[in-house]
């Protein structure tokens, strides 16, 4: 086992998650985020440089400013800006001959749909008004800027020029937004990302960041960018870029923590938040799950002001689950994408750490040990050997870390006629139990032991890739098991 990826110690530091901008990248390009304030630790309370607007021209130190004269169009929530000269400019072609190119339109349309979904039917809290900064458009409605970021592999971003975010003396962190976005979406420079299905996506997800600085402009990048890319899924479920991320997500690298913020791993942790609102759904989708979060997570006047795994935790506790248990069956879920999710077909399925073959000459496994970091699962397999009784049970002792920790197993057993069972281990209080499944070797195809770290202990704001900017301290521990074949 030492060389497993589920032993390894993910600790790395990453960039601040006080951040300006939250961009969506190109799911095959490697740039995801900018730090404007060009610092790797920012404590939780500090106060940030202001971002400039591509209106302010050659200031804005990204390159991002306009060097020609914009114009705009406003609809009910979002202004659209544009230029009609240079790099930036988008396609100028005009078919109603308003004065408006497509482009522009076509963005508006998708914005105020994204708007309309997002805050007007989910009831999420709408972006703030940016009214009280000095470049704010033509008043506080949602500014929304096209300029060619699909060259820097970007779809788009959002950032902040709120006075309150420079101000040290107010305590919150919930500020107005404007958006970035590319201006012609080509295909060319975006692939996949590119065309409309593109253009939707990103506002979508960029529009959920201006909502989500309503709440929390400072919140951890997981919870920011994994409820982002749900939230595309939600809205433009016919589009499917989310699926992209899959790659690099707790669903086919269990081992790493579903709140890694190291990598792309933000952005495949939209498979979770899937998972939480598909199996609270009840058939349906409990999407006012993530909407609670944001509530718990808010750093607003009045609010709890958790941080994410926290006010993840908390909402479970709410409907009567605990993040054990969830995380349980998310490894259980993922182990069988196509049994369980309504789009489970085109996804991949987790890997297994151990296999077993159990027979009448080999009748036991065990003590085996794997080790799981913070929220995390790990999953072993036995299946019934040639000479194996035609009837039979499997035995599982289960021996993990205390469950105050937030340690919790499940079981699935797969039978030869495609009957899925699904087994919720109750560990003691110290960690242990003692099951019996079915394991006969014409019935039983196989039986699934999953593991779940939910720990949530960390410490916090110390510039950690994880919850609350901080380290576990719950990595690498142990869950063992013995598994013994009965007649």
């Amino acid at each position: 086992m030492a060389g497993h990826p589920l032993t390894r110690v993910l600790g790395r530091s990453t960039c601040a998650l006080v951040l300006f901008v939250v961009a969506l990248s190109v799911p095959r390009a490697p740039v995801i985020f900018a730090d404007p304030a060009g610092s790797n630790l920012l404590s939780r309370a500090s106060a940030l440089e202001l971002r400039l607007r591509p209106t302010d021209g050659g200031a804005d130190p990204e390159g991002h400013g306009y060097s020609a004269p914009s114009q705009h169009v406003c609809g009910t929530h979002v202004c659209v800006h544009w230029v009609s000269s240079t790099v930036d400019a988008p396609p100028l072609n005009d078919a109603d001959h308003d004065g408006a190119p497509d482009q522009v339109e076509q963005t508006m349309v998708a914005f105020e749909s994204a708007w309309g979904f997002e805050v007007g039917r989910l009831g999420f809290r709408a972006p703030k008004s940016d009214a009280s900064s000095h470049d704010h458009g033509p008043d506080g409605r949602l500014d929304v800027y096209l300029v060619d970021v699909g060259i820097n592999d970007l779809a788009g971003y959002v950032a902040t020029d709120d006075p309150r975010a420079s101000d040290g003396g107010y305590p919150y962190r919930d500020y107005s937004a404007y958006v970035v976005v590319d201006d012609d979406f080509a295909t060319w420079q975006l692939g996949s990302s590119g065309g409309q299905g593109g253009l939707r996506v990103t506002a979508a997800h960029e529009l959920f960041h201006a909502v989500q600085y309503a709440y929390d402009s400072g919140e951890d990048r997981w919870l920011m960018e994994g409820t982002a890319v749900w939230m595309e899924d939600q809205f433009a479920d016919d589009v499917n870029a989310n699926r992209e991320w899959l790659r690099d997500s707790p669903l086919t690298q269990p081992w790493v923590p579903v709140d890694s913020s190291d990598g792309d791993h933000e952005y495949g942790a939209w498979i979770f938040f899937r998972y939480l609102t598909e199996s609270l759904g009840r058939g349906g989708m409990d999407v006012a799950f993530v909407r609670r979060v944001w509530e718990l997570a808010a750093s607003s006047p009045g609010s709890p002001d958790l941080f994410s795994a926290q006010a993840v935790a908390k909402v479970l506790e709410q409907r009567d689950r605990t993040l054990g248990g969830a995380l349980a069956g998310f490894g259980v879920w993922n182990l069988l994408p196509a049994a369980f999710y309504q789009e489970g077909a085109a996804y991949p399925h987790a890997p297994i750490v151990r296999r077993h073959r159990l027979t009448q000459d080999h009748p036991i496994a065990g003590w085996a040990t794997i080790r799981l970091n913070h929220l995390t699962t790990g999953a072993t397999s036995f299946a019934p050997g040639r000479g194996s009784p035609v009837r039979a049970s499997l035995r599982l002792a289960l021996d993990a870390p205390p469950a105050r920790t937030g340690s919790a197993a499940g079981v699935l057993v797969i039978t030869r006629s495609g009957y899925l069972r699904v087994i919720r281990v109750r560990l003691n209080a110290h960690g242990d139990a003692d099951i019996s499944v079915p394991f006969g070797r014409l019935q039983v195809r196989r039986v699934l032991l999953v593991y779940a770290n939910a720990s949530t202990s960390y410490r916090c704001w110390t510039g950690g890739a994880y919850s609350c900017n901080g380290a576990s301290r719950a990595d690498r521990m142990a869950f063992s098991y013995l598994a013994a074949l009965v007649r």
